[in-house]
């Protein structure tokens, strides 16, 4: 039972971290329904507010961390000593970065889990509560919508995890992409069999530029942390490949001065402020330039589109006229061909009148002078299939005594 115990108290700021992220966005989105503000800012405030606090549980989980592995007293283990003779932290932090590494590791392993018992535990059956019972809770409940933003939002974060784990932990990437592939499958089972689409729209550019923007902040305020770790923290010195070093930097700086002097000459040069900062001003004139070229190529090219638009307009408006004044001239045309060529035997009259006289019992006209017309004004294809009636060749004028005989039999 103590060992239970232990254990679940070794996960308890990772668990706790997850309730957080799992509770409060769920407040906000009630409370932002009384703030009354537009369908869209809605959305990028219910974004921006989610993603504060994901970050800000993980600095809040880093900043508990810290002062457990500033606060040991490195000068009383000597170097030469392994992780297990070394006294100089608490038991559990003999090793700072192992610990912060196991901290992440177990971030992300409750992260898995709170996903993993979401999906079957809450959506599946919430359901079939709603699919297979009908009253005042299901009803309240409903069907649930699958939200993109936020499960984007939830990728985010495991992302950060693995960002800020990967260096003490470096297992941790390999864990991360295994997660996604079983999440992946998990949520597109559970967007298809217990969800329904969102009905509030969302634009696919604008989440996107968003979503990177988010992606963008967060991969530097995971990087910030690292850097300071191996920069200004004074690595373990019971264990680890930087024992013997005040900082990790310090293996850069010493294989750094193992180079030829020419190199160092010229990598001191690059990194000097003569020549860097003309360099980033040059660099960022030039993005600015690409900007402004490109700005006004896409002027040119809106205005050249709504050019076009005008003039299809005005294309369109032209054709409705003519086929206005042919109206007529193809209605007069046919009352022509009708009235020249009368009852002969070959012509569409004379076909009708045919089988008329052949199977007097249906007594049914197949078409009548107002339906010809009618049809031709209408619908070209209406004539075509009349013409094809008429004869196999096309022609009204013309009849062939195989078709003659196909209409008697």
């Amino acid at each position: 039972m103590s060992g239970i115990v232990e254990f679940l108290i070794s996960y308890l700021p990772s668990i706790t971290v997850t309730v957080i992220n799992s509770i409060v966005p769920i407040v906000f989105g009630i409370l932002v329904k009384f703030e009354k503000y537009s369908p869209n800012f809605e959305i990028n405030i219910t974004l921006g507010r989610t993603v504060l606090l994901r970050l800000a549980s993980l600095a809040v989980l880093i900043g508990s961390i810290i002062p457990r592995i500033t606060n040991c007293d490195n000068n009383k283990t000597n170097s030469s000593y392994v992780i297990q003779y070394c006294d100089a932290c608490e038991e559990d932090t003999q090793c700072w970065e192992t610990y912060l590494g196991q901290e992440m590791y177990k971030l992300c392993i409750t992260d898995f889990a709170a996903v993993i018992g979401v999906i079957l535990f809450y959506e599946f059956p919430r359901r079939l509560i709603t699919r297979y019972f009908e009253c005042g809770i299901t009803k309240i409940l409903g069907d649930m919508e699958f939200e993109i933003p936020k499960n984007v939002l939830a990728i985010v974060y495991s992302q950060a995890i693995c960002w800020l784990g990967a260096f003490f932990c470096p297992l941790i990437p390999f864990m991360t992409a295994v997660k996604f592939i079983i999440v992946f499958y998990l949520k597109k089972w559970s967007l298809l069999y217990n969800m329904v689409p969102s009905a509030r729209p969302y634009k696919a550019s604008r989440s996107g530029f968003f979503f990177m923007v988010i992606l963008l902040v967060t991969y530097l305020l995971c990087f910030a942390p690292v850097i300071c770790a191996m920069t200004l923290m004074q690595p373990s010195r019971g264990c680890g490949p930087f024992r013997y070093l005040p900082t990790m930097w310090e293996t850069i700086v010493i294989s750094f001065e193992e180079w030829p002097d020419f190199i160092q000459n010229i990598v001191k040069y690059a990194l000097s402020s003569g020549f860097l900062v003309p360099l980033i001003i040059l660099i960022l004139s030039l993005i600015m330039y690409y900007y402004y070229v490109a700005g006004g190529a896409q002027k040119e090219v809106i205005s050249q589109l709504k050019e076009q638009l005008v003039m299809e307009g005005r294309d369109k408006h032209f054709l409705l006229q003519e086929m206005q004044k042919l109206q007529p001239s193809v209605k007069q045309e046919l009352r022509q061909k009708r009235m020249t060529s009368g009852s002969t035997p070959g012509t569409l009259r004379g076909k009708r009148q045919s089988v008329q006289q052949r199977q007097p019992i249906y007594e049914t006209k197949f078409f009548n002078d107002d339906d010809v017309i009618g049809y031709a004004m209408d619908d070209v294809s209406s004539v075509s299939s009349i013409v094809e009636i008429a004869g196999p060749s096309g022609d009204v004028g013309l009849y062939n005594s195989d078709d003659e005989d196909r209409y008697s039999r």
